[in-house]
């Protein structure tokens, strides 16, 4: 048993308890209370878990749809007996993320051709085994990377040529039907997720462009918390905050980028094409926002740190700040006027007007 299991068992007892006692309960009730906490867990982990399900909802019903056209075709329309790749291309292409559909599904199903037609090739000349194997995946590869393929295209490859050596070495001959199979899926995939089931990109850029907004929002108010209480800890915590945005950043960028590209190609959302094209020059201006916010947030930290003044209007600045990105947020996306959150925000610069005793760092935080 460790030092650090006694100690958290220690106010179980008092110092007149045996210790054979002490030593046999504390299992016990270390044990009790990975439990609960495990149960506590199981509690919130299901929640998420359900919360998540219900957001793929669509991504399933597509994979489904998709692998049983694709498995029609192939079988009922043209004629294979087992096309087990059709649903697979079929399903893999639709498993790509949100960005640059059109050209990773080219890429992937070309991989997934690629792949099984250097694997038939070479199992039927070669036969299986380990030595088969590693070298039908490395020269599938080779192949991918010959044509131009990206990491994408040349991992399908190496991973179908597997699938060909492995599950389904040919037997009876090349089987060219393979490769139709895995341009059906690959179509089929495609087209169910750009036509029959296309996803909303509307809603994905808006699902996306929450934690941007959201997070400017709260270390905006952890900002104006830590100035107006002196602390520095605050200040440095909304600082990591706002850092966190990268990502969140990157991502909303790319899922609009994705979204305008995709109305391009789904007839349904040809009509939205011009309002993710706004969209995609506010990401512009709301990645430069986020940057301006980490300065103002830096530089608040300095000014505690060094012990300037803060004046109040700078912290109700702040705050206003803070309002006028919510108002933002929630007036973005429904093609409302934006004059609250414009007024807001002249309130907040107007705030600061009337400041003039106040150090380099807040005048850098004035700045922003």
């Amino acid at each position: 048993m460790t030092d650090r299991n006694v100690a958290s068992n220690r106010g179980h007892f008092d110092d007149n308890t045996p210790l054979r006692e002490k030593l046999y309960s504390a299992p016990l009730n270390a044990a009790s209370d990975f439990f609960t906490e495990l149960a506590q867990f199981s509690r919130i982990s299901t929640k998420d878990r359900l919360n998540r399900l219900r957001r793929h909802l669509l991504p399933i019903a597509q994979s489904g749809l998709a692998a049983a056209i694709a498995w029609l075709i192939a079988h009922n329309i043209v004629g294979h007996p087992q096309p087990f790749f059709a649903p697979i291309a079929a399903v893999i292409v639709l498993g790509i993320a949100v960005g640059q559909r059109l050209r990773r599904a080219i890429e992937l199903t070309i991989g997934v051709t690629v792949g099984i037609g250097v694997g038939d090739i070479l199992i039927y000349f070669i036969g299986t085994g380990a030595l088969q194997v590693g070298l039908v995946v490395s020269l599938a590869i080779s192949v991918a990377l010959l044509v131009g393929g990206g990491a994408l295209l040349v991992a399908q490859a190496g991973s179908s040529a597997i699938l060909v050596a492995t599950l389904a070495p040919p037997s009876g001959g090349i089987y060219y039907t393979r490769w139709i199979d895995a341009l059906i899926g690959g179509a089929v995939g495609f087209t169910v997720g750009t036509i029959l089931l296309p996803f909303n990109p509307v809603r994905a850029v808006k699902r996306a462009a929450a934690p941007l907004f959201d997070g400017t929002r709260d270390a905006l108010d952890a900002v104006a918390d830590a100035l107006e209480a002196g602390d520095k800890r605050g200040a440095r915590l909304a600082l990591s905050a706002v850092r966190k945005l990268d990502e969140p950043r990157a991502t909303f960028r790319e899922v609009v980028k994705s979204g305008q590209e995709h109305a391009s190609i789904a007839p349904v959302w040809w009509r939205r094409r011009d309002q993710l094209g706004n969209y995609l020059t506010a990401s512009v201006h709301i990645g430069r926002a986020i940057t301006n916010c980490e300065v103002l947030a830096r530089r608040a930290y300095s000014l505690l740190r060094t012990g300037e003044k803060v004046p109040t209007q700078l912290i109700i600045a702040v705050r206003n700040l803070a309002r006028a990105v919510e108002l933002l947020h929630k007036d973005l996306f429904t093609d409302v006027e934006l004059a609250p959150a414009q007024a807001l925000l002249l309130t907040a610069v107007h705030d600061t007007e009337a400041i003039t005793d106040i150090g380099f760092s807040g005048r850098v935080v004035l700045g922003q």
